[in-house]
């Protein structure tokens, strides 16, 4: 892994400088990880809204950023992130029914494309799975004919 974070929010600093900087490689290994080992910390990530309440009983409301978390099938993860020089990003886990979750990461898109880039690929998975090509590759074999 080669990423690294300049402070804990991964938020761009006062002086010009970037919060953090990875790749969509680790990205996709870190959303994975989450997953599998701590569930319980990106739970609610597939959630349009979850109410929370405070230790002294005050309640917040919580909404998801990432627009299409109700509309990706087998969703299981969600982090959306924004920067001015990071630009759009949206990282994903999803069960596309391959034995397997998936994780898609969308890097540098704009503050509203990052979403419909995700969902291209998403679609293009399915649609992959669906060709037949899938089965034969993880198989060995060269070709479904």
């Amino acid at each position: 892994m080669k990423t690294k974070y300049n402070n804990p929010t991964g938020l761009d600093e006062y002086d010009g400088e970037d919060g953090g900087l990875g790749s969509a490689r680790d990205m996709a290994i870190l959303i994975t990880y989450l997953w599998e080992q701590h569930p319980e910390a990106i739970r609610d990530t597939t959630m349009p809204t979850r109410v929370f309440r405070s230790e002294d009983g005050f309640v917040h409301k919580g909404e998801n950023t990432n627009e299409y978390v109700t509309s990706t099938p087998g969703i299981l993860a969600s982090k959306t992130g924004y920067t001015d020089l990071a630009g759009g990003n949206l990282a994903i886990l999803y069960n596309a029914g391959l034995d397997h979750p998936i994780a898609v990461v969308v890097l540098g898109s704009t503050r509203e494309g990052r979403f419909k880039d995700v969902q291209k690929l998403v679609d293009a998975t399915y649609r992959y799975e669906a060709s037949g090509w899938y089965e034969y590759e993880v198989a060995g074999s060269t070709s479904p004919l």
